[in-house]
């Protein structure tokens, strides 16, 4: 069991991050995805974003996706203030529902 710099579970943490953004709890994001920033966890941080994102915004959000490919790890807490900032569309247009209705 692998543990954060403050002694947190990594999966914990990961799964923290990933509940705050689609909570839309953008201090709790940035709390989290710092926790394994700091912790040498980055890519685990952006995998855990870049999850959230295909399985809640999708389509619609295409530009936070874009500009997740040219962020540097030390700045991942910002992406995820900005990806629990938006607000979910009334319609799903995750991947998933993109795939299976295609819209």
């Amino acid at each position: 069991m692998a543990l954060t710099k403050n002694y947190y579970v990594i999966e914990e943490v990961r799964a923290a991050l990933a509940y705050s953004c689609k909570e839309r709890k953008q201090e709790e994001a940035v709390f989290w995805c710092h926790e394994l920033v700091i912790s040498g966890a980055a890519h685990q941080a952006l995998e855990t974003l870049y999850d959230c994102w295909l399985w809640t915004y999708g389509a619609c959000r295409l530009g936070w996706l874009a500009m997740a490919q040219n962020t540097d790890l030390d700045k991942l807490p910002r992406l995820a203030q900005l990806l629990a900032a938006f607000e979910r569309d009334a319609q799903d247009s995750s991947v998933w529902v993109c795939i299976v209705t295609g819209k």
